[in-house]
């Protein structure tokens, strides 16, 4: 569980629940699975240790490949949004995609 908060109050969200954290200068805004959207004051580099299974797929976004629903050499898909892949991380997010074994869950 991680913690964020929201107004006033801290909420902890599973990881499982989130879909993406987006990179906003020094802040993330985390997109959750029931719709809601929630803005940290963390960089997305914070996040990105706190979620080891989670992949950098460019500067700015960070994907929990468990929604990736598309993939090809150069973007991932995420429930119709495309996510560029940066070519200097081409390599790394295809081999972490394979050993999460998001592949074989991807129609063909």
């Amino acid at each position: 569980m991680i913690k964020l908060s929201i107004g006033n109050k801290i909420i902890e969200v599973k990881p499982e629940r989130i879909i993406r954290v987006k990179g906003e200068g020094n802040y993330a805004v985390f997109f959750l699975i029931d719709g809601r959207t929630v803005l940290s004051a963390r960089h997305l580099g914070h996040w990105e240790t706190k979620l080891p299974g989670f992949i950098l797929v460019h500067k700015g976004n960070l994907v929990n490949p468990a929604f990736i629903t598309d993939m090809d050499t150069e973007s991932v898909t995420i429930d119709g949004t495309v996510f560029p892949i940066s070519r200097r991380r081409r390599k790394i997010v295809s081999q972490l995609i394979i050993k999460t074994d998001v592949a074989d869950a991807i129609p063909a």
